[in-house]
């Protein structure tokens, strides 16, 4: 059990019940998306708007996230418009790969 004179080994480990491990993912998913928009409108803007102050730490653990993601991006044309709720139309040319791929 938890004790507050006693150190636990890990600050989040799962010895509460399911419902407080959803309520902390749920907390953290939400604080995460919180940073993600203050990054997208600048450290300056998001300052201004929501009294938020990065470190430089953070601002740059945020930058190589963007950086990571940009990396990782797969050209429009390539969207199949699952995530981006944008329905793709197929092609002569995606119908030929089909073909080319079952030969």
């Amino acid at each position: 059990s938890i004790s507050s004179t006693t150190p636990s080994g890990q600050p989040f480990g799962r010895k509460g019940k399911e419902a407080s491990m959803i309520k902390y993912k749920s907390v953290g998913h939400r604080y995460l998306g919180f940073c993600w928009k203050a990054y997208h409108i600048g450290r300056k803007e998001a300052l201004e708007r929501w009294a938020v102050r990065f470190t430089d730490e953070q601002w740059s653990l945020l930058q190589d996230i963007a950086d990571e993601l940009e990396r990782d991006r797969v050209p429009s044309s390539h969207d199949s418009g699952f995530f981006s709720g944008r329905e793709r139309q197929a092609t002569d040319k995606d119908e030929d790969e089909y073909q080319d791929d079952d030969n």
